[in-house]
C-alpha cells in the first residue's frame, strides 16, 4: 500500500545503491531520510501520490474553444469522478455525470489529468441558469470536485526521484565542509549550478518535470 512516509523501502535504496555505506545509520534514522526524500518528491511534484478521496475541491477550469468545460484537479492521475458543480456567484449548478444507461457524460483523457465536460452533453439536475457551456465562457466562475485520484503503488519514475534525493541528502551529511565536489560511493557528485543545487537533485528535478502539476491553460 503507497503511503506519503516512503516511495521507497530502505531494503530497496541499500539494494539499489551498494557502493553507499549507510552501516552508520540505525534502520529508524535511514527511513526518515527516505521520508524527507519522498516530501521532497511531493513538494516539486505540487500534490502526493498515494490514492484518496478528495471532496469540494475548487478547481481549475474554463470552457474550451469547443465549448468543452476543461477541469484540471490538483491531484493526479484521476481515477474516478463523483461530483462536478460549476460555483458563479450565488448559484451552484450540479452537472449529471452519468446518462441513463450509466454511461459517463465526460472524458479522463490520457495522462489522466484533466477532465473535459463535452457542452453537447450538458445535463444539471435542479432548475440551472446554465443552457450551454458557451453561456459562462468569458465569465467569472469556479468548480467545485469530488473525485478520486493518485497510486496504489509507487510508480518507477518516483522510486527512482527518491533514491536520488536520499543519496543527496546523505551527501550533504558527509559534506560538513561545504566542499563543491564529493563522492558518494561510486558517484562524484558537484554543487555548482542553479544556486547550489547538486546534479542528483537536477537529476530528481528533470525525472519529476515530466509529472509536475503545473496550470493545464
Amino acid at each position: 500500500m503507497l503511503t506519503a512516509s516512503g516511495y521507497i523501502t530502505t531494503a530497496e535504496f541499500t539494494a539499489n545503491n551498494p557502493t553507499v555505506d549507510v552501516s552508520v545509520y540505525s534502520t529508524p534514522t535511514l527511513s526518515g531520510i527516505i521520508a524527507t526524500a519522498t516530501g521532497k518528491v511531493d513538494d516539486y511534484l505540487g500534490f502526493t501520490l498515494p490514492m484518496e478521496i478528495i471532496t469540494d475541491e475548487k478547481v481549475e477550469a474554463r470552457v474550451d474553444s469547443d465549448f468543452n468545460l476543461s477541469i484540471w484537479p490538483r491531484k493526479r492521475p484521476i481515477d474516478t469522478v463523483t461530483a462536478i458543480d460549476i460555483v458563479k456567484g450565488s448559484d451552484t449548478i450540479t452537472l449529471t455525470l452519468q446518462d441513463g444507461n450509466s454511461a459517463d457524460k465526460f472524458d479522463v483523457p490520457e495522462p489522466k489529468i484533466q477532465i473535459l465536460y463535452p457542452d453537447a452533453e450538458l445535463a444539471t439536475t435542479g432548475i440551472s441558469t446554465v443552457g450551454s457551456f458557451q453561456q459562462i465562457r468569458n465569465t467569472n466562475f469556479f468548480v467545485k470536485l469530488d473525485y478520486t485520484a493518485g497510486y496504489h503503488s509507487p510508480p518507477e519514475w518516483a522510486k527512482e526521484a527518491t533514491e536520488l534525493y536520499v543519496l543527496d541528502i546523505l551527501a550533504r551529511r558527509q559534506n560538513t565542509v561545504g566542499a563543491s565536489k564529493i563522492k558518494q560511493g561510486q558517484v562524484s557528485i558537484e554543487y555548482v549550478q542553479r544556486r547550489g543545487k547538486s546534479d542528483l537533485v537536477q537529476d530528481a528535478e528533470e525525472i519529476l518535470s515530466y509529472h509536475r502539476k503545473v496550470a493545464g491553460f
